[in-house]
């Protein structure tokens, strides 16, 4: 008998939603979170990490496409910084403290969740007939003065399971064991419409560059919008987001709270040819660049704001220095790219250089007028920034491990570039790409296809910096699509027992550009938990087994089932694209 039914691995939207929804499908025994960050708090990214924006396509109301675990999550969290909930104003920002204890107490609530926090997994031990991995070897990890995570000087915990979910960033378990995944865009054509895509470092794939988020005071955003939106553009181009109350059940009729609570643009700093920001992105050898931003403020009566612009290039999101010797340590980073520890300790130490911090500062105030007095928040002497890098993309499940290669992002994923591009609008629509995941659809995911530039030279033209459609894919360019995420998308054929709602996924990079986002990231949760409890909760009483890998159709539609009542959307809106 194992020790847990379930084991999830990770520490964003996607583990905390699964590791809640494993739990609410079992009537016995334990789920395990283990989480492998130093914090001692829940939410990953969206918490220590400081993207505290909800990248949620259209206008934030009642009656948007991710519902579920994250509908929940969103529509209660607006509270003041000492914990008190705001009347019923709602808004994209938060305070990132106030949401990991929410997601505490969620997790707390749920007796039959046992969560090991500061823990790594150093080992793993499997079976075969099916495949399967049988137990994880856990440690302690730390952070030390050097500012990289190390192994606590103590001996591993071995913990046995039934069913497994890997919802972790780095795709741990994923790439280790027994494994068919892809690095960054490696599956990407060579070329297209003319134009190349690849270089010769994408014979292992560049990922995508990573973000340290810091914080940031003393911005002054523009006067309120009337009543009746909660949205104004600067003549800058640049958003503000107000806090809202909705009037009525649906939605549709609100009015503005008054006070700010996010902002996206920028460009007007990063496009200038003659400003601070691209003074700063020269000189710098292509490792770090400001991109255009965006930022959120950091709760409802704070004058913090954690904002999202600091790029850091050729960041091996898989290599962790703690691994370095072992067989978790990638064996083919990419020349002059860095492991995650050290990305993260040397733009701390960017941002800590008194120099570079002045130039830092002046690129701050350089995005327009409403920063002219912004400054970095310093606490004991350093700005404060995110605990995490904001890795944007690492690994990604392929179907046929031999079927590996460049140009097959439309033949060897369960989600596929052509099905996320051109899917379907509305439910009731009868051409898509994407319709023949419907039938084992156990979410939608929704969102324009954003990809951070690989390297510096693809943020370029004509030697000045640009930020958006010009220097993505010609492909990528379409509007933001909703797409049907088939059940299969969570597993893969080589460990029967896994589950994949992390960034191991089983879909193809340009897939991922769309499904990355915390929003879509907390719908691969729900369905992986539900899926591991199911599974779980049968094997404990029968003789034959059910794992997530050779489920029947009949085992998906009740997965589904189980799905919509616990209120997690598996149909479309419909959305007119404009």
């Amino acid at each position: 008998m194992s020790d847990y039914k379930v084991i999830v691995y990770g520490n964003g939207l996607q583990a905390v939603f699964a590791a809640c929804k494993a739990a609410s499908q079992i009537t016995s025994g334990k789920v395990l979170l283990v989480v492998p960050d130093t914090t001692g708090k829940l939410g990953g990214i969206v918490t220590v990490g400081g993207q505290n924006y909800w990248d949620q396509e259209g206008t934030a109301r009642a009656d948007f496409q991710q519902k579920g675990s994250f509908y929940y999550t969103f529509s209660d969290y607006l509270f003041d910084k000492n914990g008190n909930k705001v009347s019923d104003y709602a808004g994209k920002g938060y305070s990132t403290d106030t949401l990991a204890q929410k997601f505490a107490t969620m997790v707390g609530k749920r007796t039959n969740i046992e969560v090991m926090y500061r823990t790594d997994i150093c080992d793993f031990a499997t079976t075969g007939s099916p495949y399967r991995i049988t137990s994880v070897t856990l440690k302690g990890i730390e952070r030390n003065s050097s500012g990289y995570i190390v192994w606590k000087n103590e001996t591993g915990v071995v913990k046995t399971g039934d069913i497994f979910v890997d919802a972790s960033e780095e795709g741990r378990l994923a790439r280790m064991a027994n494994t068919s995944v892809t690095v960054g865009r490696y599956d990407w054509p060579w070329s297209e419409n003319g134009k190349q895509l690849l270089d010769g470092a994408d014979s292992t794939g560049r990922q995508q560059a990573a973000t340290l988020m810091f914080k940031i005071k003393g911005v002054v955003p523009p006067a309120a919008p009337p009543s009746g939106t909660d949205r104004i553009v600067d003549a800058n181009g640049a958003e503000w987001d107000y806090f809202y109350r909705s009037q009525n059940a649906s939605g549709s009729t609100y009015r503005s709270d008054g006070k700010c609570c996010e902002s996206a643009g920028g460009r007007v700093g990063l496009v200038n040819p003659n400003g601070p920001i691209k003074t700063f992105n020269d000189s710098h050898g292509g490792r770090y660049a400001f991109k255009g931003y965006n930022m959120a403020r950091d709760g409802y009566d704070s004058d913090e704001w954690w904002i999202n612009t600091l790029m850091i290039f050729h960041v091996d999101g898989r290599a962790n220095e703690r691994d370095v010797g072992t067989k978790f340590y990638p064996n083919n980073v990419v020349g002059g790219c860095w492991n995650v520890d050290k990305s993260w300790a040397e733009a701390n130490n960017l941002l800590n250089n008194t120099t570079e911090r002045k130039t830092i500062t002046e690129c701050i105030q350089s995005l327009g007028p409403q920063f002219t007095n912004a400054e970095l928040v310093i606490r004991n002497g350093k700005v404060v920034t995110g605990e995490v890098l904001y890795l944007r993309e690492t690994v990604h499940m392929s179907d046929v491990s031999t079927n590996r290669a460049h140009g097959t992002e439309d033949t060897n994923y369960h989600i596929t570039m052509t099905a996320s591009k051109d899917a379907s609008t509305s439910e009731a629509a009868q051409t898509g790409a994407d319709l023949a995941y419907k039938p084992t659809a156990v979410g939608v995911i929704y969102y324009g296809t954003d990809m951070h530039p690989y390297k510096i030279e693809e943020m370029k033209v004509n030697g000045n910096y640009v930020w958006g459609t010009e220097y993505t894919r010609d492909s990528s360019k379409s509007p933001p699509k909703p797409v049907y995420v088939p059940y299969n998308a969570l597993t893969t054929r080589y460990v029967a027992n896994l589950l994949l709602p992390g960034y191991a996924a089983n879909m193809c990079s340009y897939a991922w550009a769309k499904a990355r986002v915390a929003p879509n990231l907390a719908v691969l949760g729900d369905a992986a938990g539900v899926a591991a409890g199911y599974c779980a909760e049968y094997n404990a009483s029968s003789s034959t087994k059910k794992w997530p890998y050779n489920l029947s159709s009949a085992d998906i539609t009740t997965l589904r089932t189980r799905l919509k009542g616990q209120d997690v959307r598996l149909d479309k809106k419909s959305y007119s694209n404009s």
